[in-house]
């Protein structure tokens, strides 16, 4: 038909459109980063995060960190929990302006000073929702699964290959949720608490640092139904060691307190965006300041104080805002994506 054909040539426009994008901002890097690194993984990763150990090679040029990634696999291929070594040129060293024009990069797929490496798979169970480090005791690992439980990985106590059998072997298994979801935090001033977020619309908190008989099944000190139908994103504020914030498909931006049982927020923004609120992030510079990204399209800006208003909307997304995040060292930038 007339308009089947116009949709094909609608989408065979727009997907030259971005591949000319991506040309043209390719041949930029040199301009846009002081250096940028490539590299191809074997599957797609939903979660990514840098270690806080930095290793440095004296009189070499550069440094190593390292990530946390995960894989998300088809057609029954095995799933993994990954560490990901990154060497980084230190700001002296002339690699990191070297830019290939035959290849149109800068930096490399494993060539040079500059590259990534994979040194650590873990068996998963089904693909990494997300993994997150306790920031007390960086050894240990959080991920969400597939099937609702939580996982908890102490890296060094694993083989940098993995067993051939495939099998899941965590170090303990957090129940409480029935469904799979993407909200993960461990409390950056109480060693051991964890904060969990899932389709099931239920928030839940573990103690991974208490004596259990059955490390198996680990069921929450606390768990309350936050958004129905689903909670998408919780964090710890920093103003109190015992609140946390979440968010969810009900459009709301809830604050918790952990100490108070009950499904009843201390403080709530009943509509705090127009449409499904993804994601949620606490300043780390002015602790009473939180960012929320929305399927809405937008970001929001919010007092801890007094949510019965936004202190400012960021607009400029052409589609669902799925992640927000705070930079580490300047307290007035942060990162968007869709």
């Amino acid at each position: 038909s007339f308009g089947g054909r116009m949709k094909v040539h609608d989408d065979e426009l727009e997907e030259r459109i971005l591949a000319e994008n991506y040309k043209i901002w390719r041949k930029n890097v040199p301009y846009l980063y002081d250096v940028m690194i490539a590299h191809a993984l074997e599957w797609p990763s939903l979660t990514v995060q840098w270690l806080p150990d930095k290793m440095m090679s004296n009189g070499k040029g550069h440094s190593e960190r390292r990530l946390i990634l995960g894989t998300h696999t088809a057609d029954g291929e095995a799933n993994h929990l990954m560490i990901a070594k990154v060497t980084i040129p230190e700001e002296e060293d002339p690699e990191k302006r070297k830019y290939n024009e035959e290849t149109e990069e800068a930096g490399g797929y494993g060539h040079g000073k500059s590259k990534i490496e994979v040194v650590q798979r873990i068996n998963h169970d089904g693909e990494v929702n997300r993994a997150r480090y306790m920031p007390q005791n960086p050894c240990v690992i959080a991920t969400k699964s597939p099937s609702g439980k939580v996982l908890i990985f102490d890296y060094t106590k694993h083989p940098s290959v993995p067993n051939s059998d495939g099998v899941c072997r965590p170090d303990m298994t957090l129940l409480g949720h029935s469904k799979q979801g993407f909200g993960l935090c461990w409390n950056p001033s109480i060693q051991g608490l964890l904060l969990s977020g899932s389709d099931d619309g239920r928030a839940c908190i573990w103690d991974v640092e208490a004596a259990y008989t059955d490390r198996n099944g680990v069921q929450p000190f606390l768990g309350l139904t936050a958004h129905p139908p689903a909670v998408q994103d919780v964090c710890w504020l920093l103003t109190s060691p015992h609140v946390f914030a979440s968010v969810g498909d009900d459009a709301r931006l809830c604050l918790w307190d952990s100490q108070v049982p009950g499904d009843r927020p201390a403080q709530a923004a009943d509509r705090a965006h127009v449409r499904e609120v993804h994601s949620v992030a606490t300043s780390p510079h002015t602790p009473h300041l939180l960012l929320t990204a929305s399927a809405d399209q937008t970001v929001a800006l919010w007092d801890t104080r007094n949510l019965s208003h936004k202190l400012h909307t960021f607009e400029g997304h052409t589609g669902p805002v799925l992640q927000v995040q705070w930079s580490a060292k300047h307290p007035t930038v942060f990162a968007s994506c869709r």
